[in-house]
């Protein structure tokens, strides 16, 4: 080989090096992109589950304090009916 054989198969290295270098800094690049599209998409289904458990925890919040009105509600009511027995019975007993 000659002196500039040996040159030019050195630039074809060079090149050759470069270009895999390239390719190997473009992998890294499209590995960034896709993992930064990852944290991405996984923040944003974070907020939205966030964000649907509050809306859970405030349907329970109405759920519970409805259920407890409604509760007090058939208390009161079942006393009432037992008072209005209660005077039903004193009646045909004649107490009343």
């Amino acid at each position: 080989m000659t002196e500039d054989e040996e040159r030019i198969k050195t630039r074809e290295e060079i090149l050759s090096d470069a270009e895999e270098e390239a390719d190997h800094k473009g992998n890294q690049t499209q590995l960034q992109t896709v993992n930064n599209s990852l944290i991405r998409n996984q923040t944003q289904q974070q907020v939205r589950l966030e964000k649907e458990l509050e809306e859970l925890r405030r349907s329970l919040e109405t759920y519970t304090t409805w259920s407890r009105a409604l509760t007090i509600v058939l208390i009161v009511l079942g006393g009432l009916s037992l008072v209005i027995q209660g005077l039903f019975i004193a009646v045909r007993l004649g107490i009343l």
